[in-house]
């Protein structure tokens, strides 16, 4: 109960992403990490603002250098739990504080040059179209900036680069130039389906985990439309549940904050509940997303993937795995009895396991296809799914297998990284056993065709 009470209380007063733990800022839904770093910016904001239009470059280079002497410390202190790593340098609200104070400074220029810059719109576009180039060619190369950085402060200066920080000098004078709307590209994105678009964008940052983690937990144990289908079907869940919050919640909130403390405070509230329920495309679209989730009642079950296998067919696979791949303990509770990999003929991974206690399949097993240089370049993540009969749960000593398809992965892959953690709290169950990264937590598999010859 302490685990999940402390961590609920942390989100209820937006203090998960000050806690470098990932039970803390991916506790819940995951990604509202970023609404604790925003209101820590916002309570910073007093501070940075004070004297800003005259102290702006002392500030902007003081937050920059405070965020890499962060960078720098977590290197030389040999931090090496990444989890840990990334709430540093990725979601403490005062090691993104360059990034906001970028962002103050581009508003100082906003109203500085907004009556005096007036290019010609041929020129104000191709300005807009380098910036916007920029932008992109600035994200694509962080990987490439991230790994060069890497050589000098590891993980904490490829995360660094990662989080955003190397972008802020492309996107920045972007946003700046859509404010200032003088080109093409800013007129185009002034139309009321992009401002429409822009409006529930944080909606859609919001939902559009949950609705993932629903897809793979309840859509694997049902057969599945082609994939053109169920991408259109996801988007379109999306767009309305995104819609409906900001209707509901996000637009009648914003009132009541702006009108907090006057007289008719009362008055708003009602006024925007009478408001919502008048209108009719609310309703239209709740009855829309009722309908899309209808379906759900109906599907054929199926079990993907993953299998209960007799003692005498672990022992077969177990014996083509080589012995450092061999009894893996993933925690307490699972033991990795080993691993086939078939390169030749079905391009798969395949992972027999078994269960050390009676035990719910509650895990999320991370499979991560890593390059030369050891970082990330896809990843194939899934839920353990349910046995046949066992609903979720299986008695100790069960055996089952899983098999991961790697037709898909990129020839440029040289190993996977396979770790197991919960969808509640993040934590990642400790690895005893074979080569290991992430503090022991990730089991590291070599792609070589001698990882599946019967060894010894």
């Amino acid at each position: 109960m302490k685990t999940f009470w402390i961590p609920l209380a942390s989100n209820f007063f937006l203090l998960q992403s000050w806690v470098p733990l990932s039970e803390f800022y991916y506790s819940f839904n995951a990604v509202s990490w970023s609404i604790s770093t925003e209101f820590g910016l916002y309570l910073l904001f007093p501070l940075l603002l004070a004297g800003f239009s005259r102290n702006w470059a002392f500030k902007l280079v003081g937050t920059l250098t405070f965020t890499i002497v962060i960078t720098i410390l977590l290197h030389y202190l040999s931090v090496k739990n990444t989890m840990t790593i990334l709430g540093v340098v990725g979601h403490n609200p005062v090691a993104r504080s360059f990034e906001f104070t970028s962002g103050m400074v581009m508003a100082l220029l906003y109203n500085r040059i907004k009556h005096t810059y007036k290019p010609a719109r041929i020129a104000a576009t191709l300005i807009e179209l380098t910036a916007l180039a920029g932008s992109l060619v600035g994200m694509s190369m962080s990987l490439f900036l991230g790994s060069y950085i890497s050589s000098f402060f590891a993980v904490p200066g490829r995360l660094w680069v990662a989080v955003g920080n190397s972008n802020v000098i492309f996107v920045a004078p972007f946003i700046l130039l859509m404010a200032l709307a003088k080109g093409e590209i800013s007129k185009i994105l002034s139309k009321p389906v992009f401002v429409f678009l822009g409006e529930i964008s944080f909606s859609i940052y919001l939902l559009h985990q949950i609705l993932i983690r629903a897809y793979s937990f309840y859509f694997e144990k049902f057969i599945m439309p082609p994939t053109w289908i169920t991408y259109g079907y996801f988007i379109v869940l999306v767009l309305l549940g995104s819609y409906l919050l900001w209707e509901f919640i996000e637009k009648p909130c914003q009132k009541l904050i702006l009108n907090w403390g006057k007289n008719n405070t009362l008055s708003t509230l009602k006024n925007e509940v009478t408001t919502i329920i008048a209108k009719k495309q609310v309703l239209f679209s709740i009855l829309i997303l009722m309908g899309l989730f209808s379906p759900l009642a109906w599907l054929k079950p199926v079990v993907p993937g993953v299998a209960m296998v007799e003692q005498a067919r672990v022992e077969s696979m177990t014996a083509k795995s080589l012995k450092e791949f061999r009894n893996i303990h993933f925690g307490t509770d699972f033991l990795l009895k080993g691993i086939v990999v078939d390169l030749e003929n079905n391009h798969s991974l395949q992972l027999v396991w078994e269960s050390l206690e009676s035990v719910q399949l509650k895990y999320r097993v991370a499979v991560h296809f890593l390059d030369q240089q050891g970082e990330i370049a896809s990843q194939a993540d899934y839920y353990q799914s349910n046995l046949e009969g066992h609903k979720g749960k299986v008695r100790k000593n069960t055996f089952w297998i899983d098999e991961i398809n790697l037709s898909n992965a990129s020839k440029n892959i040289q190993s996977i990284g396979l770790a197991l953690f919960t969808e509640s709290d993040m934590k990642l169950l400790p690895v005893s056993g074979g080569p290991r990264d992430w503090n022991n937590t990730r089991l590291i598999i070599p792609l070589t065709r001698q990882i599946s010859q019967r060894k010894g």
